[in-house]
């Protein structure tokens, strides 16, 4: 029996991820292999290929202007961010038969970063075979309440790096 490549996304099917909205994401190494740095004493040390990803991480306002890079943390083989979008959805905008994903949309977003580090990675001589696990976690915060959770979670990640299991976050999301 011939494996199958495509899997189920798990993006809400009617949710327009251009739109104004804070989300909380997920972007792992591939196998979740340590190769961004490491904890010590309940704090990361980054490596080079570390630093090419909080580099790029805070420089996605400079490519999108109307998205916010909130509190984030790289850590050894997982970043955890907060990404808020503070436009209005562009209801024109039309995509060539190519394209399956909206331009400046959450997902492009994410494509063009994990593009951009892999890219640098190479440049710099870190071959690797594969640098990120396919696709990535995201939870669209609803309320205040939820973003201050994930705030708080982000900031505390690092001191509970024994404990990480990678488990999908949930936040309140009632005000």
């Amino acid at each position: 029996m011939q494996k199958s490549n495509h899997r189920r996304s798990i993006r809400l099917s009617t949710f327009d991820y251009a739109q104004s909205a804070a989300y909380f994401l997920t972007i792992c190494t591939d196998n979740r292999r340590p190769l961004l740095g490491r904890i010590v004493d309940g704090a990361f040390v980054e490596s080079e290929l570390g630093r090419i990803v909080r580099e790029n991480w805070v420089s996605i306002s400079t490519f999108h202007p109307d998205v916010w890079v909130d509190e984030f943390v790289v850590m050894p083989n997982h970043l955890h961010g907060i990404l808020i979008f503070g436009r209005k959805p562009h209801p024109h905008v039309q995509l060539n038969q190519y394209q399956s994903v909206k331009p400046g949309s959450l997902p492009s977003i994410m494509r063009s970063f994990k593009a951009c580090v892999t890219k640098q990675a190479k440049t710099v001589d870190l071959a690797l075979e594969s640098l990120w696990q396919r696709s990535y976690y995201e939870h669209i915060l609803r309320s205040d309440k939820a973003l201050a959770q994930a705030r708080e979670y982000i900031v505390n990640n690092p001191l509970k790096w024994e404990l990480d299991k990678l488990e999908p976050v949930r936040f309140t999301e009632d005000e």
